[in-house]
């Protein structure tokens, strides 16, 4: 998050900073999910809605007033890649590893399915549309950029891409535009990801599999966890007030999600070839 909101509003780039916004970003976090479980289905779906309509808006104006190249630039590697091996590598390591990352952002729907009505209908295809709808946005965002690239070169030595691209083909102000956008994607991926967790320690606590699972299954009125919630809240924001390493604490989260749901992926896979669930459903 620090990223989009520090050049959005001239911020200086301080580790002081960028702490600062991320604790932010987890108390808003905390707070919208202790609201109420109908405010948080419409926080997220009004969201997505504005950061579908940005996105696809402001691909199409780069595509109609940045034309550069034609559709050929898609498959001219400007020599690089031009083998089965030269690019087979990269497509396995960091290809697999985004396709990794995509599967859990989206099986986190699967988590607050039993909130959901007719979850076994619904929460399906809420996934799997979410698939569809993610891959045509991503060609349709590719293709606008990739042929809107005024000079390939320089684009792919800058340490800024798509801004660069935006400023080439619209005025200055539409980056502007594309840094809201990349800051609203986070707030939201960062608050589904949160529910996610609370969801999780909610349920297991509910089946009391975890230390104190008498408080942690509490809920108000309105069925939100609460006290999940502010525990998910305070262990979200301690590696931050302990830690200014930034770097080590970004990295060592993402490894042990990805090292979790690698494993319990592997486990699935291990049941399900030995037979599991004996009793079809």
């Amino acid at each position: 998050l620090p990223v989009s909101i520090i050049p959005l509003f001239g911020l200086q780039a301080t580790t002081l900073t960028s702490v600062t916004i991320a604790l932010i970003a987890a108390v808003t976090a905390t707070v919208v999910n202790s609201v109420n479980t109908r405010f948080l289905g419409r926080f997220t779906e009004y969201g997505i809605f504005v950061e579908i309509g940005i996105l696809v808006a402001l691909s199409l104006a780069v595509l109609i007033f940045g034309h550069h190249h034609s559709v050929s630039v898609l498959v001219n590697t400007n020599g690089n890649g031009h083998s089965f091996g030269s690019w087979l590598p990269d497509f396995l390591g960091f290809g697999a590893f985004v396709s990794i990352w995509v599967l859990f952002t989206f099986e986190c729907a699967g988590t607050l399915g039993e909130e959901t009505i007719d979850a076994r209908r619904s929460a399906p295809r809420a996934v799997m549309g979410s698939y569809f709808v993610t891959m045509a946005l991503g060609v349709v965002f590719l293709f606008c950029f990739l042929v809107a690239i005024p000079n390939v070169a320089k684009i792919a030595g800058s340490a800024t891409p798509l801004p660069d691209i935006i400023n080439s083909a619209l005025p200055h102000w539409f980056s502007k535009v594309y840094l809201i956008l990349i800051a609203w994607v986070t707030i939201l991926a960062g608050n589904i990801e949160f529910t996610a967790v609370v969801r999780q320690v909610y349920g297991m606590a509910r089946d009391d599999q975890l230390p104190a699972s008498k408080y942690l299954s509490r809920t108000r009125a309105n069925g939100t966890p609460w006290i999940a919630t502010i525990v998910v809240g305070c262990l979200t924001a301690l590696p931050l007030i302990e830690s200014r390493q930034l770097s080590v604490v970004l990295v060592g989260a993402t490894a042990a999600m990805y090292s979790v749901y690698f494993s319990v992926t592997c486990i699935l896979l291990w049941k399900r070839l030995r037979g599991w669930p004996q009793v079809s459903s």
